[in-house]
């Protein structure tokens, strides 16, 4: 039996209840097992009677400004403030109507450089169109979860983060509020493809080609640990992260080594890639105690962590013909 909190401040409307499995595998990092809705379970939240006391919204960064005369940013949630480009920006606003609102307005989120340069990372209505500042009514208070990302094509420097209102048909600004100062954190870029022991041309949903893979030994034993490096490019920007999942196969395909990650362990997600750079993606994965000894292959891939979905595999003529590669053969002794 579970209790599901609803927080003060959340939009009004209907809300699906969804249910899923997922294991911690590789470090720490979540694999989504399944993912599905509940059947005839749509929650539907109203409004309060009273707006709820500005204390129980446990707001951390508290403003309060005014923007336009019409909303009042009361204060904002956000942790940490380091980043990498393609991170997460895990940010919440809270949004008070001043007066009853007529106007239709896009919520603003920007980064801006100290010599004015900016980037976009969120414009839109308030709870993904769900929720119009149109049906907002005086003293009425929204909570507006985002979920934003460092774009990867940002510059590594200090950043002002600035959230604010548009006019949904001018554009206008209405009003901009500084809320915090970021770090985005550089590294290393390459283009230029290293000699690879195994190469490859593999499409992996038109998001990204697998060059090859280094293999530092083909025979194993028991309880040892394969050493791989994947080499990646990317074929564009990517909205997605994905994970990049390594398998130890027997002849019956059962699973007797496995590592999931993003890549980089988690420090080079595929939203900070830039198109055509090259990526060296290393991977040591055990296998298990209880291995018989035989023949063994590589299986590797990318999913959608939240969703479990492979990149599909695309071979020259546009056609799916899989959802994962097969690297060599290694050999596990006693």
């Amino acid at each position: 039996k579970y209790s599901i909190e609803i927080l003060a401040g959340t939009p009004p409307g209907d809300y699906h209840l969804e249910v899923g499995l997922y294991s911690v595998l590789g470090g720490g990092r979540t694999r989504v097992l399944g993912r599905w809705e509940a059947p005839q379970r749509t929650v539907r939240v109203v409004k309060p009677l009273t707006p709820p006391s500005v204390e129980s919204l446990e707001i951390q960064n508290l403003l309060p400004k005014s923007l336009g005369g019409r909303v009042e940013l009361l204060g904002y949630n956000l942790s940490p403030i380091t980043f990498r480009p393609g991170d997460p920006l895990p940010l919440t606003l809270f949004w008070r109507a001043e007066s009853d609102l007529d106007e239709d307005y896009f919520v603003l989120l920007q980064l801006q450089a100290e010599d004015g340069t900016g980037w976009t990372l969120h414009r839109e209505r308030p709870a993904d169109g769900s929720y119009p500042t149109t049906l907002w009514e005086q003293g009425e208070i929204v909570r507006e979860q985002l979920d934003a990302r460092i774009p990867a094509d940002v510059p590594p420097g200090r950043y002002a983060l600035m959230a604010g209102l548009t006019d949904a048909e001018s554009g206008e600004e209405v009003g901009l509020a500084s809320l915090a100062e970021l770090t985005v954190e550089g590294r290393p870029r390459t283009f230029e493809v290293p000699p690879i022991r195994h190469p490859l041309e593999v499409n992996l949903g038109d998001q990204v080609e697998l060059l090859g893979y280094d293999l530092d030994a083909t025979e194993l034993k028991v309880g040892g640990t394969l050493s791989l490096t994947l080499y990646w490019k990317a074929l564009g920007e990517m909205d997605t992260s994905y994970t990049v999942f390594v398998h130890i196969l027997d002849g019956e395909n059962r699973i007797w080594g496995q590592r999931d990650s993003p890549p980089g362990d988690g420090t080079l997600p595929t939203t900070g890639w830039l198109p055509g750079e090259v990526i060296a993606d290393h991977y040591d994965v055990s296998i298990q105690p209880d291995a018989p000894p035989g023949l063994y292959v590589i299986e590797i891939g990318m999913y959608q962590a939240e969703t479990g979905q492979r990149l599909p595999i695309i071979n020259r003529k546009g056609q799916v013909v899989g959802d994962r590669v097969l690297l060599g053969e290694v050999t596990v002794q006693r």
